[in-house]
């Protein structure tokens, strides 16, 4: 039963890894969160993309991609190839528009907005979560992969690994899981005590059976007929 759960976990949750910094990554298997105990970035080495998100009920959201490269130290910003980076996204809501001067006009006001905002953010906020999780497939990383590539300065691998900051708790999202552990556990603690008493109550009764047989005597043969 310990196995069963342990592999559901694997599989609900994904594999969890707890490392000093980021270089430790390269040491063991990949995983899908981690936790750094130490983060080192420069905010000067972001590069950015936009996208603009349709919403069939809502208004349009200009969304900006910032990538910042994940440092092993406060002194490594002199390489031009990073392998890790911090994948983070602002929006904002504007308006339908029908005019396209007017619209892309909007765009760009707000993404130079929110360029803004992360080069007054203080460091301490863009590192305020309390873990990373891997980016999968998705089209969402392209945007972020974009923006790598027209960097001048900075390049990656490809593809690049790509961290999503989380601010909740992890035991938030591990919650659910817990609960359907327990209630596995519990179900597989029922049926192997039904099991168990099943067989006893199995060997009880076949003790009992041949006691009778026992206390009747053996059997005897009757006299002949003709």
């Amino acid at each position: 039963m310990t196995w069963r759960i342990d592999e559901y976990v694997s599989k609900r949750l994904g594999r969890v890894a707890v490392l000093n910094n980021i270089a430790e990554m390269a040491i063991g298997p990949p995983a899908r969160y981690y936790f750094l105990k130490q983060v080192y970035v420069n905010k000067k080495m972001a590069v950015y993309d936009s996208v603009v998100v349709q919403s069939k009920t809502g208004n349009p959201s200009s969304h900006l991609r910032i990538g910042l490269p994940l440092l092993a130290n406060h002194t490594d910003t002199l390489k031009k190839v990073y392998a890790v980076w911090l994948a983070y996204e602002l929006s904002k809501e504007f308006a339908r528009s029908t005019d396209k001067e007017e619209r892309d006009s909007t765009v760009l006001r707000l993404n130079q907005a929110m360029r803004a905002e992360v080069k007054a953010a203080r460091l301490d906020s863009l590192l305020n979560f309390q873990y990373l999780e891997r980016a999968g497939d998705s089209d969402k990383n392209l945007s972020y992969r974009k923006a790598i590539q027209r960097s001048q300065f900075l390049t990656s691998i490809d593809p690049p690994v790509l961290l999503y900051p989380v601010s909740k708790p992890f035991a938030q999202r591990s919650r659910g899981a817990l609960w359907l552990m327990v209630g596995i556990y519990l179900v597989g603690s029922a049926l192997f005590l039904s099991e168990l008493l099943f067989t006893a109550l199995k060997e009880q009764n076949t003790k009992q059976l041949h006691a009778i047989c026992l206390s009747d005597g053996p059997l005897e043969a009757g006299p002949a007929t003709q």
